[in-house]
């Protein structure tokens, strides 16, 4: 299964035991493993290719998340949301959507499942501006 933050999960077809097919996208994933180099992902769809490579990713234990508590406005959108901080999850809340709650994923950085918030990155963000 291949999770696109926004888009939902789509099931992997195996053509190999390192290439993958994505029936809805009509792409393929393939893993490159090399000894010399870290794991690495190449996405073809449409013609177009993509390249990733792993990253080892620390332990990160969510703390004084209440310092992004606060009313965040979007340049882009337009809209303004508030971030609340509570039993020490954050959530955000729009006057359309309601509370979506925010799964953080490292420092200033987080998820949800809603298409219209799939991640946010909080670097440089500060009450009055949201990065979106």
């Amino acid at each position: 299964m291949a999770e696109v933050p926004g888009q939902g999960t789509e099931e992997l077809h195996p053509l190999a035991t390192n290439r993958f097919y994505i029936e809805p996208l009509k792409g393929v994933v393939e893993f490159i493993d090399s000894s010399s180099a870290p794991l690495k992902l190449k996405f073809t769809h449409d013609g177009n290719t993509i390249t990733a490579e792993h990253i080892a990713s620390a332990p990160w234990e969510p703390t004084h998340l209440e310092q992004y508590a606060g009313v965040y406005w979007s340049d882009e959108l337009q809209t303004e949301y508030t971030i609340t901080c509570k039993d020490g999850k954050l959530a955000a809340q729009h006057i359309r959507h309601g509370e979506t709650p925010l799964a953080t994923s490292g420092p200033d950085f987080c998820t949800s499942h809603e298409w219209f918030m799939p991640e946010g990155n909080s670097s440089g963000i500060r009450p009055g501006r949201l990065a979106v």
